[in-house]
């Protein structure tokens, strides 16, 4: 993509690994529905 000739070769591989970590740990139904803006939190994350 042209947005990554701007990326270091650092950030290229984080984009990498987050992509990976995507596929494996989030649901395919999760990724559609914040593709259409439907998905919400589910719970509020805790305040330290």
């Amino acid at each position: 993509m042209l947005q990554d000739i701007l990326l270091t070769p650092e950030e290229i591989a984080l984009k990498q690994e987050v992509r990976e970590f995507v596929k494996r740990e989030v649901s395919s139904d999760l990724i559609r529905k914040m593709d259409r803006d439907e998905a919400t939190q589910t719970s509020s994350p805790s305040r330290r």
